[in-house]
């Protein structure tokens, strides 16, 4: 039977989302057998119990897991960092320190390289564009896939997080008004982006991001508006370019240990990726819900939600453009692979 089951997420920040979630997936492989063993699985997440983006983006997962193994399987959820951290993450997972992890792409460049180009923008034309195009990669893109079967690294369903937008001190209403400024970045790919549109990029762990605006030190940050709102930025930075697409794509896998998945009986496997296709469901309404409550939040706190004109988001990708070429050329044939698969899967 299809489940049609009424959500709701008390998210940390006090916001509560509501959402009639209607899954693609029904049943669960054939249910579980009974006089099933109890199946035990540690999930390490760097992400804080309550975190706006974690919790959507694992919560209702675990949650829909024990429901449909009728409680058969205990995901023993290690949170805010107290079995491995996000740059700890893969090795993590491959070496068995935890069966499930929460491999976040920006950390997952450190060893699987080519996953970097993940998070260009401008190829993906909505939210659910972005989670189908970055699960296609881990899943099908061979020289990803044998990356991450190299590190033992088995995804059972892709995520990104709600849109990542330009905050600023100042509007910036046109092209030139990002010349010179000083824009927060996770790096990468992203430092580019700033750089082709005339900004300067300074790499600041997300905790300092808040007094290195208030000082000067940044300008304005990059960021997703559920984080940006976790971590209070508004307070400094009062001005945010609402657009989509969006100026970057933070996204990333639930991902568990190959070895671990493969010793699991049947019924256990279906079930965890059943629950998975499901939850990138699920996502695709809750995240862009979220936004648009969190927008609603920042303009009556009294910030200033730009919308730039056509002309000028096409200026800002034409801008870009050169950085998936000069990226493919720099990784090589499979680079250049990696690069033709995320253009196809743009089409």
């Amino acid at each position: 039977m299809k489940r049609t089951k009424l959500l709701t997420l008390f998210i940390g920040i006090g916001l509560v989302l509501t959402l009639l979630a209607t899954p693609l997936i029904s049943g669960c492989g054939g249910g579980v057998p009974g006089g099933a063993e109890t199946v035990t699985l540690v999930m390490a997440n760097g992400y804080p119990r309550g975190h706006t983006a974690g919790s959507l983006i694992m919560d209702a997962y675990i949650d829909r897991v024990v429901e449909m193994s009728e409680g058969k399987i205990i995901i023993d959820h290690q949170d805010a960092g107290r079995l491995l951290k996000f740059k700890a993450m893969m090795s993590g997972i491959k070496d068995g320190v935890t069966d499930m992890g929460i491999p976040i792409a920006s950390y997952m460049a450190g060893d699987v390289p080519l996953i970097s180009i993940t998070a260009m923008p401008y190829l993906a034309k909505d939210y659910g564009g972005r989670i189908e195009q970055f699960w296609n990669v881990v899943t099908e893109q061979p020289d990803i896939v044998a990356e991450l079967e190299r590190w033992n690294n088995k995804p059972l369903y892709a995520w990104s997080v709600d849109e990542s937008f330009v905050h600023s001190k100042v509007p910036i209403n046109r092209v030139e008004d990002f010349k010179g400024l000083k824009i927060r970045t996770s790096g990468g790919i992203g430092d580019e982006v700033r750089i082709a549109r005339g900004a300067t990029p300074v790499n600041i762990p997300s905790p300092e991001t808040y007094v290195a605006l208030q000082r000067g030190v940044a300008d304005g940050a990059v960021m997703h508006v559920s984080s940006f709102w976790g971590w209070k930025w508004y307070e400094q930075a009062k001005y945010t370019i609402v657009q989509e697409p969006s100026f970057a794509a933070v996204s990333g896998t639930i991902s568990i240990n190959s070895d671990k998945f493969d010793s699991l009986p049947k019924w256990a496997q279906d079930i965890l990726l059943e629950a998975g296709e499901e939850h990138m469901e699920w996502m695709s309404v809750a995240f862009p819900a979220l936004a648009l409550e969190l927008q609603d939040k920042l303009k009556a706190q009294g910030n200033t939600l730009i919308m730039l004109p056509s002309s000028e988001v096409e200026r800002m990708k034409q801008m870009v453009a050169p950085i998936g070429p000069k990226w493919a050329a720099e990784h090589g044939a499979a680079g250049a692979r990696v690069w033709d698969f995320m253009l196809k899967q743009a089409d």
